[in-house]
């Protein structure tokens, strides 16, 4: 059962279910492509090292990560 999601505002949302790192990131970023800078998307990812993937997929792209609680991670689109 999952968490309750925030009480975020977001544009869109992307749902990684259990999917892996990699594959999880790649999808990530074909959502990301298509984004308006400014566009908050609330990020599900059931993953156990999501936590730690998200965050590092953020600094390395320089998409801003606004808040977590996982399984869900608000990011905005830079």
């Amino acid at each position: 059962m999952r968490a309750q999601r925030p009480a975020w505002t977001f544009d869109h949302e992307f749902d990684g279910g259990e999917k892996s790192c990699g594959e999880l990131i790649l999808e990530l970023r074909q959502f990301f492509i298509p984004l308006k800078p400014g566009t908050r998307v609330c990020v599900i990812a059931l993953d156990s090292a999501a936590w730690i993937d998200i965050p590092a997929w953020c600094r390395v792209t320089g998409h801003g990560y606004i808040d977590e609680a996982p399984p869900y991670y608000l990011l905005e689109r830079r």
